[in-house]
C-alpha cells in the first residue's frame, strides 16, 4: 500500500532515508543523523547493525587508501 501525502511518515523510516543518504553520499565531513524518535528493541538492533556496517565500510575504504 503506497503512502499517501496526507498521512504521516513514520518517523523511523524517515530517519533510515536520511541516513541512508548520509552513507550513500559518503563525505567523511556530513554529519550523521541522530535518531530521536520513538523506539523498540528492534529500532535500537537496525540503528545498532547499521553503526557496525558504517564502520565496516569505513575501516574497507581506508584500507584500500
Amino acid at each position: 500500500m503506497a503512502h499517501l501525502p496526507s498521512e504521516p511518515a513514520d518517523p523511523f523510516l524517515t530517519h533510515l532515508v536520511a541516513l541512508v543518504s548520509v552513507y550513500t553520499v559518503g563525505h567523511p565531513t556530513t554529519p550523521i543523523p541522530q535518531y530521536l524518535g520513538p523506539s523498540t528493541w528492534q529500532t535500537d538492533h537496525v540503528l545498532r547493525e547499521i553503526t557496525m556496517l558504517a564502520k565496516r565500510m569505513s575501516d574497507a575504504e581506508h584500507a584500500l587508501n
